[in-house]
C-alpha cells in the first residue's frame, strides 16, 4: 500500500491538477494506494504521524507538494527506520528536487509503484530558543531537508507568508519570482547583525578547518543571513551552496558578512547560478553541527516555513536518516 497525501488547495489548484494525472497513471499500474487529502484541521503532520502508529511494518509515503509539505511530512514522521518518503514536486518553489534529478512525472510514479529505496538522504535538525521565552523551557525543534536559515534569508520567507501577491504568482505560474520580488524589498529594510559561531568549522575556500569554543568563537561583526544548506538551493532556485550534497553528512553555510546595499545588488543576482562564490564578504563553511548566537533576535526559517525569531540556534545533521522512495 502506497499511502499519498494532497493538499487539495495546493499552488491555487496546481496540486489537485497533478493528482488526477497521478492517479490514473497508478490505475494503469494497477498499484495498491490510499490517498489522503490535507486540510486545516488534519495537516500533513498529523496524517504522517497516524499512519506511522497505525502501520506496524514499513510505511511508503508520498507526499505531492513542495518544499514546505516534505517539511511537513519528516517533523510529523515519528520513526524514520520505518517510513519510504516519495516526492511528486508540485510547489512554487520545490528547491529539493532541484539537485536530485528526478525523471518526468509518468518514470516517477512508475518508480514509487515499484516501492523500494532508489537513495538514502541527510535531515537537518534545527533546534532554537524563542525571542521572548525562558530558556528553562528548552529549545523548540524542527527538521528540515533543505535548509534552515537565519537573518536576510528567514526575513523573505516572513515577507512571501505575508504577501498577497504570492497567489497571483503561483496562479500565473511564476510563483518562485515572488521570493525574488521580495528579496528586492528586503534588501533596503534588513540590518545586519554580529553573529558568533561554535563548532567544528571548515572554511570551504581555503580548506582551514577549526574548532570554534563558547570562549573563542568564529565572530562576523555584520553578517546579514546564514543559510545552512543540505541541498544546493534556496528560495525558489537560488544556488547558495553549489557543492552542498543531502548525502555527505555535512551541512554547507553561505554567510554574507559587512556588505552593503550596493554590494548586495551585484552579489544576489549572481547566486541564481552560484556565481557569488569567491566573492569578497561572501563565505562558505563546511561543518556538522554549528551554535549561531547573534547580537540581536533574527528570523529563522526551516526549509521556508517561518518559525520565529531567536538569538540562539543550533543546527546538525543526521546522515542517512531519510529512505526515498524516489
Amino acid at each position: 500500500m502506497i499511502h499519498f497525501i494532497v493538499n487539495p488547495k495546493g499552488a491555487s489548484g496546481k496540486t489537485m491538477r497533478i493528482w488526477e494525472k497521478t492517479e490514473g497513471m497508478l490505475k494503469e499500474l494497477d498499484a495498491e494506494y490510499q490517498v489522503h487529502f490535507s486540510a486545516p484541521d488534519n495537516r500533513i503532520p498529523q496524517i504522517c504521524r497516524k499512519l506511522c502508529e497505525d502501520t506496524p511494518d514499513t510505511v511508503d509515503i508520498v507526499v505531492l507538494g513542495g518544499d514546505g509539505s516534505m517539511n511537513d511530512a519528516v517533523n510529523g514522521i515519528t520513526d524514520f527506520e520505518r517510513v519510504r518518503l516519495g516526492l511528486i514536486p508540485s510547489g512554487s518553489g520545490n528547491d529539493m528536487v532541484r539537485d536530485m534529478g528526478l525523471p518526468d512525472l509518468k518514470e516517477l510514479v512508475e518508480r514509487i509503484a515499484e516501492q523500494k529505496t532508489y537513495r538514502t538522504a541527510d535531515v537537518g535538525e534545527l533546534l532554537y530558543y524563542p525571542a521572548g521565552r525562558n530558556d528553562s523551557a528548552g529549545p523548540v525543534r524542527r527538521l528540515f531537508n533543505v535548509s534552515s536559515g537565519a537573518g536576510f534569508d528567514a526575513a523573505i520567507c516572513v515577507d512571501v507568508d505575508r504577501s498577497k501577491a504570492k497567489e497571483i504568482f503561483n496562479r500565473l505560474g511564476i510563483g518562485k519570482l515572488i521570493y525574488l520580488f521580495v528579496a528586492v524589498r528586503q534588501i533596503f529594510t534588513m540590518r545586519p547583525c554580529k553573529m558568533t559561531l561554535e563548532g567544528n568549522i571548515r572554511d570551504v575556500m581555503t580548506g582551514r578547518e577549526e574548532t570554534y569554543t563558547e570562549d573563542r568563537p568564529l565572530v562576523f561583526e555584520k553578517a546579514m543571513f546564514a543559510a545552512t544548506m543540505n541541498h544546493q538551493y534556496e528560495g525558489g532556485g537560488f544556488q547558495f551552496c553549489p557543492d552542498a550534497s543531502a548525502e555527505d553528512g555535512m551541512l554547507d553555510i553561505c554567510l554574507p558578512d559587512g556588505l552593503g546595499v550596493a554590494d548586495f545588488f551585484k552579489l544576489f543576482p549572481k547566486a541564481a547560478k552560484g556565481r557569488h562564490i569567491g566573492s569578497e564578504g561572501i563565505h562558505i563553511l563546511r561543518t556538522s553541527r554549528l551554535r549561531i548566537r547573534c547580537s540581536s533576535p533574527i528570523w529563522i526559517h526551516t526549509d521556508g516555513e517561518v518559525c520565529g525569531e531567536s538569538c540562539d540556534l543550533t543546527v546538525g545533521i543526521a546522515a542517512g536518516k531519510l529512505r526515498l522512495l524516489v
